[in-house]
């Protein structure tokens, strides 16, 4: 299993109004073996920790990282490998009503990230940009989406 992190985030904010809503990250903190708090994926009894409160704590320590925006913002997730030789930007376009994932790597002779082919990835790396993708959910109200797949 490829161990990820939530690196940063970009909102760019639209013009118009629209309905709040916050994109929620589900992360384990603190694994033994790195610093930075790793993404798990989302399941569904996740979410109903936010329909109705549950008196029990889990038994594993989650935490969900929260990025308040509108429904008409573009919202950009940067996250990144252990190793920091993967990054996956996942882009909502929630004007558009589309989710975009861009995959680079990291280039030594560069010393930048530049764009990975997708049929280059390894299945890995595929594993780990699924990973990602579940790890996002998006609340608006009382409902909550996400991807289960």
């Amino acid at each position: 299993m490829v161990n990820i992190y939530f690196s940063n985030f970009i909102v760019h904010q639209a013009k118009g109004g629209g309905k709040t809503c916050e994109v929620l990250i589900k992360e384990k903190p603190y694994p033994p073996f790195h610093e930075s708090r790793t993404i798990e994926p989302i399941h569904f009894s996740d979410s109903l920790q936010f329909i109705s409160p549950i008196e029990k704590l889990p038994l594993e320590p989650i935490r969900y990282r929260m990025i308040t925006c509108t429904t008409k913002d573009d919202v950009f997730l940067f996250f990144k490998t252990i190793d920091d030789q993967l990054m996956i930007v996942v882009t909502l376009l929630f004007g558009k009503g589309k989710l975009q994932v861009c995959v680079k790597r990291w280039n030594d002779l560069e010393k930048r990230y530049i764009p990975a082919p997708m049929n280059d990835l390894t299945a890995a790396e595929e594993r780990a940009i699924l990973c990602t993708v579940r790890s996002v959910s998006i609340r608006s109200g009382q409902k909550i989406r996400y991807c289960l797949f």
